[in-house]
């Protein structure tokens, strides 16, 4: 990318491509394998034909409430809800059979059922203030019939500013 100024950067020279989405009835090991496989910590989850129906991730698998009890004192004290997103490591050392129906329960039963999303032409500067209100780690670029573009993450906006210098 040509060194440009912070507020002339948009959407689309920021974004990463190739995004992993979930469909919504994979079970949760699936989703527990997917994440620890590709080293993510979140991804889209999507309708048969390809629309965003919603987010899921490693903090939704916890808030789930599906530890079970006996080993949640045996979890990893990095492996907490307020620190689990894009903490891939710790999630990686858990095992998916501390999870309790993790082979019956779907994505779509766990997932955050909105996601925030802009289009490619929305400057960074905006989508770093939707992330900041909205206290979310990843932001989804989407087209016009709501289907996966790309996504900005937390730290594609930190190494931008890293970056950019200005």
């Amino acid at each position: 990318m040509e060194q440009k100024k912070l507020a002339q950067i948009l959407a689309k020279d920021v974004m990463k491509t190739g995004v992993i989405t979930v469909p919504s009835n994979t079970n949760v090991l699936d989703l527990i394998k997917l994440f620890q496989t590709q080293l993510i910590s979140g991804a889209p989850v999507v309708d048969p034909g390809g629309k965003i129906v919603g987010v899921v991730s490693a903090t939704d698998i916890i808030r789930s409430n599906m530890l079970k009890k006996e080993e949640e004192e045996s979890v990893s004290p990095y492996f907490k809800i307020e620190d689990i997103e894009d903490n891939n490591t710790s999630f990686k050392a858990v095992e998916a059979s501390q999870f309790k129906n993790a082979e019956t329960q779907t994505v779509e039963e766990i997932m955050t059922p909105w996601t925030l999303s802009v289009n490619e032409n929305t400057p960074v500067i905006q989508v770093a203030q939707m992330m900041v209100k909205h206290r979310v780690h990843r932001v989804l670029v989407v087209g016009a019939k709501e289907q996966v573009l790309g996504i900005i993450t937390a730290m594609d906006m930190t190494e931008l500013v890293a970056k950019t210098g200005n």
